[in-house]
């Protein structure tokens, strides 16, 4: 399961490339749902450094979205910051201080 996520992820980042703006709005959801199902599977694994990558990058896809007013881009936002509360604060204190933003 986590391979098709993997797969969805390089297939959305291809989308949004050129895309126009209603397959951009889908396109961007569907990068951060798949980055929040990855951090999801991840931090089972004990990887926490790798679940806050993928937090990283879907909650940047929907910062770009934020702007149109998209309520789900919000929403999924909010998930992915909740999600990233419940990391161990050891996954945060082994990042250089210039990571933080």
């Amino acid at each position: 399961q986590l391979g098709l996520f993997h797969e969805a992820t390089d297939k959305f980042k291809r989308a949004l490339e050129g895309s126009n703006e209603a397959i951009s709005q889908t396109a961007t959801l569907g990068l951060g749902l798949a980055q929040l199902s990855i951090a999801q599977s991840v931090i089972q694994d004990g990887k926490a450094g790798a679940a806050i990558e993928c937090l990283e990058l879907g909650i940047q896809s929907c910062e770009t979205m934020a702007q149109s007013g998209s309520i789900s881009a919000e929403k999924l936002r909010g998930d992915l910051h909740s999600f990233g509360a419940l990391l161990p604060l050891r996954a945060f204190s082994s990042r250089s201080p210039g990571d933080n933003e």
